[in-house]
């Protein structure tokens, strides 16, 4: 009886999963279903809506390395590592941690700035 109540959640579960899995959005207020942006919309347009999107995913960027620089900040001038000593190690989890995404969502930002830059380059002066 339990091995049946057992199979059949896991079966529950792993079927809400799969539903779920491919619409799962990176960012909170995209949604990248294409199907839902304007139709009839011509080239320049389109290009438009692109640079838009990508400008609101760089600004996303933009507030979380803000936002791990506040942290960092609050946990070294508040001493909360001598306050709490029992959570020594979670901090220098975290702090490691965000270190390593603001490199890596600094490097994101760079990258797509620079081929957003080259993008209009190349349409302005090429075509």
């Amino acid at each position: 009886m339990k091995q049946n109540l057992k199979s059949k959640i896991l079966q529950n579960i792993k079927s809400k999963l799969n539903k779920t899995l491919y619409s799962i959005n990176l960012f909170p207020f995209l949604n990248f279903d294409w199907t839902t942006g304007p139709e009839n919309l011509t080239s320049f347009q389109q290009l438009i809506y692109g640079i838009i999107i990508i400008s609101i995913s760089l600004l996303w960027c933009f507030i979380n390395v803000t936002g791990y620089f506040i942290t960092i900040y609050v946990i070294k001038y508040t001493d909360i590592e001598t306050k709490y000593p029992k959570y020594i190690k979670i901090i220098n989890y975290f702090k490691k941690y965000t270190y390593l995404s603001i490199i890596l969502e600094i490097l994101f930002i760079v990258i797509t700035l620079l081929s957003l830059i080259g993008i209009c380059c190349y349409i302005l002066w090429f075509n």
